[in-house]
């Protein structure tokens, strides 16, 4: 729809705001496109706990109320990108508001978050396979499953970045913000 009022929102990670290539990249499409365009502000994070696991445990209740008080109603459509720990805050929200129209990005999820919050939800979803948060088991599972579809980034640590060959690197970055476009169209 040419008119549509669309909000892109922004969940960022652990340590990777909005200052980092994958969501900078986000806002500057969406402020390209004329499109109105925020950031979740999380109130309190864990990052050093034991294990990334326990971090995210620990993070994601207030986190995920911090994303159901900032994020506003009224638009027709919400392009929500998410890295890393975000990918959890932004199902969570989009599983609460089954009202909304929603298209859905999600860079670097975490594993053991996949069958409880991403499972059958049409997302898509950026992964490197040397991200040692992600791994085969969440591979085969992002494959297996219809409502995602994949964007793989080969040698593509948790950052998407590929130190081995940067110019790999370089062009999933540019792929990733080509789906940006896409999406906010």
């Amino acid at each position: 729809m040419q008119n549509e009022k669309k909000l892109v929102v922004l969940f960022p990670g652990f340590g990777y705001g909005p200052d980092k290539p994958l969501l900078y990249y986000a806002a500057k499409v969406a402020r390209r496109q004329g499109l109105d365009c925020m950031v979740v502000q999380y109130s309190q994070l864990f990052p050093h706990e034991e294990t990334p696991q326990a971090s995210a445990a620990k993070s994601y209740p207030g986190a995920a109320q911090d994303a159901m008080t900032q994020i506003p109603a009224g638009y027709d459509r919400y392009i929500c990108i998410a890295k890393s720990f975000g990918t959890m805050v932004a199902a969570g929200w989009v599983k609460a508001h089954p009202e909304y129209h929603v298209t859905l990005l999600q860079l670097t999820p975490l594993a053991w978050e996949y069958a409880p919050l991403y499972a059958g939800m049409p997302a898509w979803h950026a992964t490197g396979t040397a991200d040692p948060l992600g791994g085969a088991a969440l591979r085969r599972a992002l494959e297996d499953d219809p409502a995602i579809t994949t964007y793989f980034v080969e040698g593509g640590n948790h950052s998407l970045d590929t130190p081995e060959d940067y110019t790999i690197g370089l062009e999933a970055l540019k792929d990733i913000v080509r789906k940006y476009e896409e999406a906010m169209r």
